[in-house]
C-alpha cells in the first residue's frame, strides 16, 4: 500500500532538485543494510521505484541538497532549505502507535501550534506528525545546524510539561545530512499507517530563518524560544518582573537585567512595554541580593605583617575531579576553583582529546562545564563526549563552536557570566583573537583568565600549542626536543598549574607528561600514559 499523491507533493514543496541532487536510499527492515543507494535529479525515478518496491524496505530520503554523489555527511551538505521535527508517542522502538497514543499525539500537536509564532508544514509520519519549515537557501549548514541545537534545547525545556502529559516525545531532525522517510509509503509492519504530505504551496520564511540565526545564550538565558507565548496587556509587568527576579537570582546585573528584558518585551509581549518601564522594573529588582552574588576582586599588592598571617584562616579549595588518577594526584585532588591550569603540546598530539576526557569526566561528576574550541568540529567533539558517556546521562555541558567565528575575550566573559559553570575549557590559547603572542605581552591575556576564574568561583583550563625544535640558541617560545620540563616560559609566572606533554617518536598512542608547575602544592609530575583516541580515555603506564 502507498500514496503516491504524497510523494509528489513532498517533492514539490521540498524542491531538492533544484539546488543539488536527491539522495534516495532502500534500507532492509531486518538487519538494516542498504541494499539501494544513488543521487539523481528526478524524484519521479524514485517515486517509480518505491511503488514497485514495497516489501520488507524503509525507503529513505535526504532532506537536503546533495552536491556530489556520495558525500552525505553534515559537512558535505552545502545548502541547508528545509527544517523538520518529528513529534510521535513514546513507544517502543519498531512498534505501532495505538489509535489512542496518535489521538493524544494530535492533541500536543493542536497546543503546541497554538504557541507557534511561525507555523510549520504538518505531515502525518504514520505514528505522529512531521513539522517542516522551508527556508532561503543557507550557504553555511553547520553554523545554522549550531543555531537549531540551541533552539532544540529550549523547545524542550518549554515543552516539557505537556510532553509528559501527552507521553510524547520530541525528536532531534536538525542536522542539515538528515533523511526521512520517503512520504507515500509505511513501514513494513503489519498495521503500520501510511505517512502522508498534505498539498501545499512552499513558502521560505526568512522570518524563521534570522530568528534562528539570531539564537545565542543571552536569548536562552532571557527565556526567548520557538514556543513563545504572547504576554497580553495587563499581564506585562508581572511577567516581565517574575523574569527579572529568575536572572537577578542567579546573579545578573540591572544592566543585564534590562537587556534582556528589552529581548521579551519585543518579542512577546502585545504591545510591548515601553523602555522607561523595563527600566523601571530592572531597577527594582537589581535592588535585591542576588543568590549568588558576584564576587569582588581587589588585585592590588597587599601588605601584611607575619603576625596577621599566623592567624589569617585560608579558604579550603573546592577541587573538581576529572577522573584521570595521576592529574587527579598533580592537581591535589582536582582542578581548583578560582584557579586557571595550562596544558601545552605539539600540535597533533591529543590536546583536544585530553580536553574532552577532563570536560566529560567531570560533567559525570556532575560538574557544569563551558568548553570552547576554535578548531575541531562540532561532531568531533559530541563523539570524544560521546566516548565517555556510555550511559547516555544527561550532562550539563554548554559548547561554543569558535572554529567559523573565532570569538574574543569579551565574548569568553559573556558566556562564562550566563552558564555559571564550575570548569571553563578553551582550546586553544593560540587562536584567541587580539591576543598578542608576544612572550611578555599576552601575560595580560594569562593575567586576565585568572581574574575571571576568581570572579566567577571557575577553573580555566587553557590548552595551548608548542613548536619542539633541536636548537637549544632559540629562545622564543618553544620546547627543546624531549626536554619539555625546561621550557621556561614566560606563562609559569602566571599560571596555578601547567603540564606538557608529547608524544612517543615511534607511537602515537603513547604520551610523556611533566609537570611543569604546582602552585598549590610543589610537587613533580613525570608520567606516561596510553591513549585510546576511539574512547578517549587515558591510562598509566
Amino acid at each position: 500500500m502507498f500514496d503516491r499523491q504524497s510523494m509528489v507533493n513532498f517533492f514539490k514543496w521540498a524542491e531538492i532538485e533544484k539546488d543539488g541532487l536527491i539522495e534516495y536510499r532502500e534500507i532492509d527492515l531486518y538487519n538494516q543494510n542498504v541494499i539501494t543507494q544513488f543521487y539523481i535529479k528526478d524524484p519521479q525515478v524514485i517515486i517509480n521505484l518505491a511503488v514497485s518496491n514495497t516489501k520488507n524496505v524503509f525507503h529513505i530520503v535526504g532532506v537536503n541538497p546533495r552536491i556530489e554523489e556520495g558525500k552525505n555527511k553534515d559537512k558535505d551538505i552545502k545548502i541547508f532549505k528545509n527544517i523538520y521535527l518529528d513529534i510521535e508517542p513514546t513507544h517502543e522502538k519498531g512498534s505501532i502507535c495505538t489509535y489512542k497514543q496518535v489521538e493524544d499525539c494530535a492533541k500536543f500537536l493542536k497546543w503546541f501550534l497554538s504557541k507557534c509564532k511561525i507555523s510549520p508544514v504538518v505531515a502525518f509520519s504514520g505514528n505522529g506528525y512531521h513539522l517542516w519549515w522551508a527556508v532561503p537557501n543557507y550557504n553555511s549548514p553547520m553554523e545554522l545546524y549550531n543555531k537549531l541545537k540551541l533552539w532544540y534545547g529550549l523547545l524542550l525545556n518549554r515543552t516539557k510539561e505537556k510532553t509528559t502529559e501527552f507521553n510524547i516525545r520530541i525528536d532531534q531532525t536538525l542536522s542539515p545530512s538528515r533523511q526521512v522517510k520517503l512520504y507515500g509509503t509505511k513501514k513494513p509492519f503489519e498495521g503500520a499507517k501510511v505517512s502522508t504530505f498534505p498539498f501545499v504551496e512552499r513558502k521560505e520564511s526568512q522570518e524563521f530563518l534570522d530568528y534562528i540565526l539570531s539564537f545565542d545564550l543571552p536569548k536562552i538565558q532571557a527565556g526567548v524560544g520557538a514556543i513563545e507565548e504572547i504576554i497580553p496587556d495587563g499581564q506585562r509587568n508581572n511577567t516581565l518582573a517574575s523574569l527579572a527576579g529568575s536572572m537577578r537570582r542567579r546573579g545578573m546585573t540591572e544592566e543585564e537585567i534590562f537587556e534582556s528584558l528589552k529581548i521579551v518585551n519585543n518579542k512577546r509581549c502585545n504591545p510591548p512595554l515601553e523602555e522607561k518601564e523595563l527600566e523601571v522594573i530592572s531597577k527594582n529588582i537589581g535592588k535585591y541580593t542576588p543568590e549568588r552574588p558576584p564576587e569582588i576582586i581587589n588585585n592590588d599588592p597587599i601588605l601584611f605583617s607575619y603576625e596577621s598571617l599566623q592567624n589569617h584562616k585560608f579558604p579550603e579549595i573546592e577541587l573538581i575531579p576529572i577522573g584521570i588518577p595521576c592529574l587527579d594526584n598533580y592537581f591535589s585532588g582536582g582542578l581548583g576553583k578560582k584557579e586557571i591550569s595550562m596544558f601545552i603540546a605539539p600540535q597533533e598530539t591529543g590536546k583536544t582529546t585530553l580536553a574532552c576526557a577532563i570536560g566529560a569526566n567531570a560533567a559525570l561528576y556532575n560538574r557544569t562545564i563551558l568548553h570552547i574550541f576554535y578548531e575541531d568540529e562540532p561532531k568531533v567533539i559530541k563523539e570524544r563526549y560521546d566516548s565517555l558517556n556510555k550511559n547516555n546521562i544527561k550532562l550539563n555541558v554548554f559548547f561554543v563552536d569558535s572554529t567559523k567565528r573565532a570569538i574574543w575575550l569579551d565574548k569568553i566573559e559573556g558566556y562564562i557570566k550566563q552558564t555559571k559553570p564550575e570548569l571553563v575549557i578553551v582550546d586553544y590559547f593560540a587562536r584567541i583573537p587580539g591576543v598578542s603572542h608576544d612572550r611578555f605581552k599576552s601575560k595580560e591575556a594569562l593575567e586576565w583568565f585568572g581574574n575571571i576564574a576568581r570572579q566567577n568561583n571557575c577553573h580555566i583550563l587553557i590548552l595551548d600549542h608548542v613548536t619542539i625544535i633541536n636548537n637549544p640558541n632559540d629562545t622564543s617560545y618553544i620546547m627543546r626536543d624531549h626536554r619539555v620540563s625546561e621550557s621556561k616560559m614566560y606563562k609559569l609566572a602566571i599560571v596555578n598549574y601547567m603540564v606538557g606533554f608529547m608524544k612517543d617518536r615511534h607511537n602515537d598512542n603513547i604520551l610523556y607528561l611533566t609537570g611543569m608547575k604546582a602552585k598549590r602544592k610543589a610537587q613533580k609530575l613525570f608520567k606516561t600514559l596510553q591513549v585510546n583516541r576511539e574512547t578517549c580515555t587515558f591510562t598509566e603506564i
